[in-house]
């Protein structure tokens, strides 16, 4: 299982620079060649990042279909507020990757996650070239 920062999401859905390898992920997600997954968390927070359009709520609703959603607990929440992390919503990520049962996160944001050792952290280009299909 691959979960995907929100970063990688809105790399995709605003076309930042180097945005491909991130959409390379998505594919094979919905292609069925990977399992993805993404916190409940990241919908929303997506959506206000893109600028509240009409175009973005469509956009994140079809990428929905292919991931697994994992739900935002207070379990989540309270392993996020005693984490040693420096950012509340990139604990709330890494809480709820572990909660997916992900073998890795993928993020722009490696170094925020980078003290952390139970699941495998890594860019979209790294992890392409490492598992890329």
């Amino acid at each position: 299982m691959i979960f995907l920062d929100i970063n990688v999401l809105v790399d995709v859905l605003s076309a930042r620079e180097g945005y491909e390898a991130s959409a390379e992920i998505i594919e094979s997600i919905k292609e069925g060649k990977e399992k993805g997954c993404i916190s409940a968390l990241t919908i929303p927070i997506t959506w206000y990042v893109l600028g509240e359009r009409r175009e973005s709520i469509e956009e994140i609703r079809t990428l929905t279909k292919y991931f697994t959603i994992v739900p935002l607990s207070l379990r989540i929440l309270n392993n996020a507020f005693e984490s040693k992390m420096r950012d509340f919503e990139d604990s709330i990520q890494l809480n709820s990757a572990l909660k997916g049962k992900s073998e890795f996160l993928i993020t722009r944001n490696k170094k925020d996650f980078e003290h952390y050792n139970k699941i495998i952290i890594l860019t979209p280009e790294e992890f392409l070239s490492k598992h890329g299909n």
